[in-house]
């Protein structure tokens, strides 16, 4: 799983003989056997490592002190992460599943999308209140 497309990037990666990547390439005929290193891909579980960290010191540096209601810096991040997942599946090369042109992670993620913005408005506009047990 997890790995990009193949890249001349400079921050490619190549992965070694009979990794997911490999056998991957091999079975599309990018490679003469699953027993060769992987071509170079780009490194989206970096990519994504980096996404996620930048998220969480923006929900807890800024956004936690400056919260108007319980539970929106979870909807940011809900939100943010989908977004950024839906961003890094168009740099990722293995098999995804999914339908309408998108993956099952980006399909996934509009609708969460959809879920946190629709949240977001319930709770900023005082529509939605939420018991919280002290």
């Amino acid at each position: 799983c997890c790995f990009g497309v193949q890249s001349d990037s400079p921050v490619a990666l190549v992965f070694p003989e009979r990794s997911p990547a490999s056998e991957w390439q091999a079975k599309a005929g990018l490679l003469p056997s699953r027993f060769e290193a992987s071509l170079p891909v780009l490194p989206t579980q970096i990519f994504e490592s980096a996404a996620c960290l930048a998220i969480v010191a923006f929900c807890l540096l800024y956004l936690q002190p400056r919260k108007r209601y319980d539970g929106q810096v979870f909807l940011a991040f809900m939100a943010l992460y989908a977004i950024a997942r839906f961003v890094l599946e168009y740099l990722r090369s293995d098999d995804r599943g999914g339908g309408l042109g998108l993956s099952t992670s980006q399909l996934i993620g509009v609708g969460l999308v959809a879920l946190a913005g629709a949240l977001h408005w319930a709770r900023s506009q005082g529509r939605l209140s939420v018991a919280v047990a002290r």
